[in-house]
């Protein structure tokens, strides 16, 4: 199956529509709740990202890191490390070099980009299952689900 890429010199209706709101969202980033200032003055960098792990830190009372570049993306209050991913229906993104003490995954819903779940992994089982990145998706992952959305 061959992916059809859009023509961007002549995007369709929604494309102008979605390119005016995100450049709207963009400007409005550090005014949005869980934003940390970046250093250059990019506009629209990690707005997702970002909110995520604002919003993790604040539901599991987690010390945020100070900036975007640290190591981890939060600390437990023993000082233990948490990485903190997004994902929609796909596998997190894990390095290689994983050395957090913690994983923590927040499945968006693709609609309205809503929390659907969030799970937690310990280092354990994050470097069990590295090279099989499905397993986050698996049944037997299930168990580690500490925020799951009623429907």
């Amino acid at each position: 199956m061959k992916i059809k890429h859009s023509d961007t010199s002549n995007p369709t209706e929604n494309q102008r529509i979605a390119k005016a709101l995100m450049s709207i969202v963009a400007k409005i980033r550090d005014e949005m709740p869980y934003m940390r200032q970046l250093k250059s003055k990019e506009f629209g960098k990690m707005i997702f990202s970002e909110y995520i792990e604002g919003w993790v830190c604040d539901a599991f009372e987690l010390r945020r890191s100070e900036k975007t570049n640290e190591p981890f993306d939060a600390y437990t209050k023993d000082g233990k490390t948490v990485e903190i991913k997004d994902v929609t229906k796909s596998a997190p993104k894990i390095d290689k070099k994983f050395k957090a003490d913690f994983l923590i995954t927040v499945k968006l819903n693709k609609k309205d980009f809503s929390v659907e779940e969030v799970r937690v992994f310990p280092k354990k089982e994050v470097l069990k299952h590295l090279n099989t990145p499905n397993w986050f998706n698996s049944r037997e992952a299930r168990r580690y689900i500490q925020y799951p959305q009623k429907k």
